[in-house]
């Protein structure tokens, strides 16, 4: 009988290899740089989820800004409906006028 050549044992599962972790891009750092972050000292006093707050309040800001004064319609940053109202109701000219 030729070995090798009929497979007696087809059935039966083949010996588990050492798993491995899905591969993830080299490219998007944004993970690594969020994980790393989140071992750090900073992360656990919470000051990097509040200047990352900060950031995105400070970015949707300036989006309504720039849609009420200049009427663009931006399609990466959306502020929502408070934060247009509230842009709405500034002067376009800044405290200056609004003191007056």
């Amino acid at each position: 009988m030729a070995q090798g050549a009929a497979k007696l044992n087809k059935n039966k599962p083949d010996k588990s290899k050492r798993q491995q972790a899905p591969k993830v891009s080299k490219v998007d750092i944004c993970i690594k740089k969020k994980k790393k972050e989140s071992r750090s000292d900073l992360a656990k006093s919470g000051a990097i989820a509040q200047a990352r707050k900060l950031s995105i309040r400070t970015e949707t800001n300036l989006a309504a800004k720039a849609q009420v004064e200049g009427g663009v319609q931006l399609g990466v940053v959306r502020p929502n409906a408070q934060t247009l109202a509230k842009v709405k109701g500034r002067s376009a000219v800044g405290l200056a006028a609004a003191k007056k």
